[in-house]
């Protein structure tokens, strides 16, 4: 496997119920847009109860719920290569937390 990967089950009724919704999100987000064109589901919560690297590959599976609801959306799961330039955005990034951390810790001596 040389590319990213997301795979996407959906619970029928929970979207049966939202979709309404979700096509007024979109119209209001994107008024200048085809109305009523796209289901929109802002900031859903992602219970994450698979976070895996291996070979390679950061792999991350939960399920979806919409808040404005309360309703179980479905499960995503997200397969990606993490190739250098990704690596190290997130080595970058998590060598700026450790540099405030370091410093924090020295003032507080």
């Amino acid at each position: 496997m040389n590319k990213d990967e997301a795979y996407l089950d959906i619970n029928v009724e929970a979207f049966e119920k939202d979709k309404q919704q979700a096509k007024e999100d979109f119209n209001a987000e994107y008024p200048n847009d085809e109305v009523d064109s796209t289901y929109h589901f802002p900031d859903l919560e992602f219970d994450c109860y698979e976070d895996e690297f291996k070979d390679g590959y950061l792999t991350l599976s939960g399920n979806l719920k919409n808040p404005k609801t309360d309703n179980d959306l479905g499960h995503v799961s997200i397969k990606m290569k993490m190739d250098s330039e990704r690596t190290i955005q997130v080595i970058e990034a998590y060598m700026k937390k450790l540099g405030k951390l370091k410093t924090v810790l020295e003032a507080t001596k």
